[in-house]
């Protein structure tokens, strides 16, 4: 059981509900290793913080920590459209969900 209700009923509610409409598939590689690859759904959010253009080189992704043998950690990789990108940080949230920041791998051109 959660902390709360609202965690145990509408988080899950939520998450499927967003996954639905904002859900996109990738291959995750846990510890850089293509050996592990799987198929992950997870919910992408272009950019981060400070960058000045767009596309810029960092990504963010809300993961669902059940979906993975073990919570996100630095040091994975996700695969996206042929893009591989390193996991560079994990924000863990209460409610089973963390978000990731992605960091593209390839040169930034501009």
């Amino acid at each position: 059981m959660a902390i709360n209700p609202f965690i145990d009923t509408y988080i899950p509610m939520s998450w499927v509900a967003h996954v639905a409409v904002f859900g996109r598939e990738v291959e995750y590689w846990l510890d850089n290793d293509p050996a592990t690859a799987q198929a992950l759904v997870l919910i992408w959010k272009e950019g981060a913080a400070d960058e000045q253009v767009s596309p810029g080189r960092y990504s963010h992704a809300l993961i669902r920590n059940a979906d993975l043998p073990r919570q996100p950690e630095k040091g994975d990789v996700v695969l996206k459209d042929g893009i591989e990108y390193d996991v560079v940080g994990v924000d863990a949230y209460a409610y089973d969900c963390c978000n990731v920041i992605l960091q593209n791998r390839e040169e930034f051109i501009r």
